[in-house]
């Protein structure tokens, strides 16, 4: 003992902030994708030709005979691009 003085306690460790997990990117999807030959992969369905700027979805009456230049991830994706919706 030096002194008479009572033993200090050591006051405690500063609590540092967990560091924060490096996140892995989002994944995004590009707004369109190139066709393979006539048929759109599942993530970009909606079916675009450029030489009439329009786009067809899923179920509409042209959409099977439809030869696609771009494939579009949504119609709000083609719209985006300039293209119209086919009346049918």
């Amino acid at each position: 003992m030096i002194g008479d003085e009572p033993l200090q306690e050591a006051p405690p460790a500063a609590k540092q902030p967990a560091a924060k997990q490096p996140t892995a990117p989002k994944k995004t999807l590009e707004p369109w994708v190139d066709p393979d030959g006539n048929i759109c992969p599942e993530t970009h369905p909606v079916k675009g030709k450029l030489s009439s700027m329009i786009f067809q979805v899923p179920g509409n009456f042209a959409y099977d005979r439809t030869n696609p230049d771009r494939c579009y991830q949504s119609a709000d994706a083609a719209t985006a691009d300039g293209m119209r919706p086919a009346k049918r």
